[in-house]
């Protein structure tokens, strides 16, 4: 097992879960600290300022969002922005990119592929 996606289910209708932001991070935090294996946090996990403080903590290895990034798919790039973190933009969307944000280079897919190979023993048939 490589990460625990640490959830407290939601899926008996009776069942009392106290929701709020990061509600399910202590989860996160608990099976981390015990078992010693990687974990991912999810449950209204929104901001990217949130999202850093729970990798910054150790509260988590991970953040797991998916409903935000439903609601906002270009979430990944807001959240650089306002990290003030750099990160390349697809050539597509370089017009609105930042002043100074780099351009993705082309993937040379002949080079991946020995890559690839070279990291994960792929066999040669």
């Amino acid at each position: 097992m490589d990460l625990i996606d640490c959830s407290s289910g939601g899926n008996v209708p009776q069942a009392k879960i106290p929701v709020g932001p990061g509600y399910q991070t202590t989860f996160a935090e608990q099976i981390r600290r015990e078992s010693r294996v990687m974990t991912g946090a999810l449950g209204m996990i929104t901001s990217p300022v949130q999202a850093e403080h729970i990798i910054a903590t150790g509260q988590a290895d991970a953040v797991i969002m998916a409903r935000e990034f439903l609601r906002d798919p270009y979430w990944p790039l807001r959240a650089a922005r306002e990290l003030g973190q750099a990160m390349s933009w697809p050539v597509q969307y370089f017009r609105v990119a930042p002043e100074g944000a780099p351009a993705r280079i082309p993937v040379d897919l002949k080079n991946l592929k020995t890559c690839f190979e070279e990291q994960h023993a792929v066999p040669k048939l």
